[in-house]
């Protein structure tokens, strides 16, 4: 997508009217650099489409300003609380379009069935606990009824200065959709809870993205205090690839059923990460190829995580 077709779906994204009911509602998607432009469209003809049919506000975040600790762009959708719903819905069916279309490319045919998708939410801090419920009774209700995922970060992975709580839903599309809906009824029906930051923009927040912190031992030298800004900087411009080789036995582990797994790697990093095809091993090896492609600080975040899911993992040169 031109930067004039991004440009062009961000004028009056603050559009959309109330839905009618009058209540007030709202609701941050985590949503991919990529998958964003999916969700705009060409000329902005998605996004408007969405507004039109929802009648709710839709503000999405710049082009590399992203939710601390992640490479994704913020979604916010407010008015009633039907028109969040029906906004959530409605954006969450193009990233599962997105990714499904992304995964196809990434890992060839046959590697992955289903419609799995990972989607990410950031929740006011207040809110965690009405989903969490008391003992986790309800948020294991959740996962009971939508037969999907879901994860909450916990308080201390939060961002240092950020007020807002990650969860993370896996599953099948529909199964994700029902766990979003339901959570952005859990806090309209409370009416207490709302974003102290009812914006996309996070420069104020006072933290740096926590992405650093779990990347910093694979980056030459240390980060301190008076160099952090600058490091990061530098590393956001940094692009790098990494070649690992995961051992064949091992590769269910890497993808995951219907390749949620791997599916979340790629949501929770930004980076890319391909897999090479049956057959196509290091020589001399029954290791198959894993190639991560991004910035210094997601790859670097992406070969960590492939690394906790599988031990085996060498790096190749």
């Amino acid at each position: 997508m031109s930067g004039e077709e991004e440009q062009g779906a961000h004028q009056g994204t603050g559009g959309g009217g109330d839905g009618g009911d009058g209540t007030n509602a709202s609701i941050k998607l985590l949503v991919s650099n990529k998958a964003v432009g999916q969700v705009i469209g060409k000329g902005g003809a998605m996004i408007s489409q969405i507004k039109e049919a929802s009648g709710a506000h839709i503000k999405i975040s710049s082009s590399g300003d992203f939710f601390p600790g992640t490479q994704e762009r913020v979604v916010l959708a407010t008015g009633s609380i039907n028109a969040v719903l029906t906004a959530a819905q409605l954006v969450t069916a193009e990233v599962a379009k997105h990714q499904a279309a992304a995964q196809a490319e990434l890992m060839g045919a046959g590697e992955i069935t289903g419609d799995e998708m990972v989607l990410s939410v950031a929740l006011p801090g207040a809110a965690c606990g009405l989903v969490i419920g008391k003992g986790g009774e309800r948020i294991n209700i959740l996962r009971e009824q939508c037969q999907c995922k879901i994860h909450m970060q916990s308080k201390d992975k939060a961002v240092p200065g950020v007020e807002e709580r990650l969860v993370t839903m896996t599953g099948e599309s529909s199964s994700v959709q029902m766990a979003l809906e339901k959570i952005i009824l859990l806090m309209s029906e409370d009416g207490t809870v709302h974003y102290d930051n009812p914006t996309t923009n996070y420069a104020q927040s006072g933290g740096y993205p926590s992405l650093a912190f779990n990347a910093r031992a694979a980056v030459p030298g240390q980060v301190t205090a008076t160099n952090q800004g600058s490091l990061l900087s530098s590393m956001d411009q940094m692009q790098v690839q990494i070649r690992l080789g995961v051992p064949e036995n091992q590769v269910g582990n890497l993808v995951g059923k219907g390749g949620s797994t791997i599916k979340e790697i790629i949501a929770l990093c930004g980076a890319q990460v391909k897999l090479s095809q049956k057959g196509d091993v290091v020589p001399g090896t029954q290791n198959r190829i894993v190639t991560v492609t991004g910035n210094t600080l997601s790859s670097s975040y992406a070969h960590m995580l492939i690394l906790q899911r599988v031990p085996e993992t060498v790096q190749l040169p």
